[in-house]
């Protein structure tokens, strides 16, 4: 008997071996076909975390936005005709028209942080 008729494998033995073998590659494939969407996909691991991270900044703005409108109400509250603050109510009028008596200095800011003064011409 030669080395090549004692290396050779039966016939049905070798069928088997390749059908386990086909069986394991596919469970791989589909292992890494899920792992790789579980990960990757569209509401897999990374999408998650990008969207804790959205929800993150969305609570922060509405946080911000509900001061701002605290702010707001309490401006209003002030203008409310049933008790008009005198000095909300002037601050309002000279801001809107512009006015500023002749003893008065004005001092404007504007929200991109440089100062402007103006002073009243004297007439």
């Amino acid at each position: 008997m030669c080395f090549a008729e004692k290396m050779r494998i039966p016939y049905a033995h070798s069928r088997r071996a390749d059908r386990s073998m086909a069986i394991w590659i596919l469970w791989l494939l589909m292992l890494g076909y899920f792992t790789y969407h579980l990960v990757q996909g569209e509401r897999g691991a990374i999408a998650m975390w990008r969207l804790q991270g959205q929800l993150t900044r969305s609570e922060e703005q509405l946080q911000t936005l509900r001061s701002e409108r605290q702010s707001l109400e309490k401006h209003v509250q002030l203008l409310h005709p049933s008790h008009v603050d005198p000095d909300m109510l002037d601050e309002q009028a000279r801001r809107s028209l512009g006015y500023a008596g002749r003893n008065e200095v004005m001092v404007l800011v504007p929200k991109d942080g440089g100062a402007v003064l103006v002073m009243p011409q004297p007439q």
